[in-house]
C-alpha cells in the first residue's frame, strides 16, 4: 500500500522504520524506507524504529487517501505514537496521493 504512493525523488537519502500495530486486527507490521525503496513485512515490532503507530486499519487508509490529515491523526484518541513524531510526519510528507483513476489496459497505436 505504501509503496505505490511513495515519491522516490523525495526520499532519497530518507532512512526511516516504522513500527504500525493495527489495534482492530491484532497485528503487527514493520515498514522501513531505504534507498528510496519500501520495504514492509509482517512481524514482531523493531525496537530501533524510529516511530510506533497504533490505529485501526481503515484509519490508515483514510491518512494514506489524504482523507484525514495530521490533525486527525494527532487529535484521535483511537491513535497512539511513540517514539519521534516528527520521523512519523517527515514519512507521511514522502507519500503522494494515489491516483485512484487509471488505465488497466493501454492500447499500442
Amino acid at each position: 500500500m505504501f509503496a505505490v504512493a511513495l515519491n522516490g525523488p523525495q526520499a532519497e537519502g530518507v532512512q526511516l522504520a516504522l513500527n504500525i500495530r493495527f489495534s482492530d486486527l491484532d497485528s503487527n507490521y514493520v515498514v522501513t524506507l531505504e534507498n528510496s525503496v519500501l520495504h514492509a513485512r509482517q512481524g514482531p515490532a523493531d525496537s530501533h524504529a524510529n516511530a510506533s503507530l497504533t490505529l485501526t486499519r481503515p484509519m490508515l487508509v483514510k491518512i494514506i487517501s489524504r482523507q484525514a490529515g495530521i490533525k486527525d491523526l494527532l487529535g484521535s484518541p483511537d491513535i497512539q505514537v511513540d517514539g519521534s513524531l516528527l520521523d512519523l510526519v517527515r514519512f507521511f510528507s514522502l507519500l503522494d496521493k494515489p491516483d485512484l483513476v487509471f488505465p488497466i489496459v493501454t492500447a499500442k497505436q
